[in-house]
């Protein structure tokens, strides 16, 4: 394989969504140590923010559940790029999940989830689609493991990396061999602020999950390898093969039986 800086210097321009914290905030950090000439635009609600002043970036601030928000940050974002040239690398990072059992009281929150994971991707994918296929680049699509089978008491959020996992390796297909690459990224458990935005009160024990900065570097090697499918880590994979083999009804069952056996309720804020 190439160094990381070959094959990174390729792209003109880094696009990122949700970039301020997490996987994006080290996927920026880990990009810039090997590119630093590339320009980045991050879309997030905050600046993403680095003590060590490698981030000299364009934030475009974006409330991804807010259409018209997300619909202006976008033709903002086009404009932009038409003064960058060189193939773009367009990372949808931005997600978030909740925890509990469906209810009519989740619906307004769970159509902010789909509005988050799910259709901001496809709209900021498809406002740049022109741009991509003219340039060339590539488009990294962070869904989880979780989309590898049904997630009781995650019920929507498993479902929209479902869906998200599912629409970029059809992308990929699609595309093949047309200068444009797509990668799948299905992380798994990673000490990240996702656990704290889905309501608990602190961290659950769900076994060892990595480190954000891992998870970047694995993605930032996939990148360079340009990899089709990355699950990060051989834990994660071996349970992603596992649940694949598996009829749908008995590994919902079985996901539902380990997310009882590690009694998350007890960890959940109070409303």
């Amino acid at each position: 394989m190439n160094a990381p800086s070959n094959s990174l210097n390729a792209f003109g321009t880094l696009v990122i969504s949700g970039g301020s914290s997490g996987i994006g905030n080290e996927f920026i950090r880990l990009f810039l140590k090997h590119s630093p000439t590339t320009r980045v635009f991050n879309l997030s609600r905050s600046i993403p923010r680095f003590s060590d002043g490698i981030y000299n970036g364009v934030h475009i601030p974006v409330d991804f559940t807010d259409r018209g928000a997300l619909d202006r940050a976008c033709t903002d974002l086009v404009n932009r790029l038409e003064e960058v040239s060189g193939p773009v690398l367009l990372v949808n990072n931005s997600g978030f999940g909740s925890f509990g059992v469906f209810s009519g009281a989740d619906v307004e929150r769970d159509g902010c989830m789909i509005d988050v994971n799910v259709r901001a991707p496809m709209v900021l994918t498809g406002r740049l689609w022109d741009i991509l296929k003219e340039r060339g680049g590539m488009v990294v699509n962070i869904a989880s493991t979780a989309a590898y089978q049904p997630t009781p008491m995650f019920a929507t959020y498993g479902a929209s990396k479902a869906f998200l996992a599912h629409w970029s390796l059809a992308l990929w297909r699609e595309n093949l061999g047309s200068g444009l690459h797509v990668l799948t990224v299905c992380p798994g458990p990673t000490s990240t602020s996702f656990f704290r935005n889905a309501g608990f009160s602190e961290r659950p024990n769900v076994g060892r999950g990595m480190g954000p900065e891992r998870v970047a570097g694995m993605i930032v090697e996939a990148i360079c390898r340009k990899k089709v499918l990355l699950v990060c880590g051989f834990r994660n994979r071996t349970i992603a093969a596992f649940a694949g083999l598996l009829p749908k009804v008995w590994v919902t069952r079985l996901t539902y039986w380990l997310v009882k056996q590690f009694n998350l309720e007890r960890l959940k804020q109070s409303q």
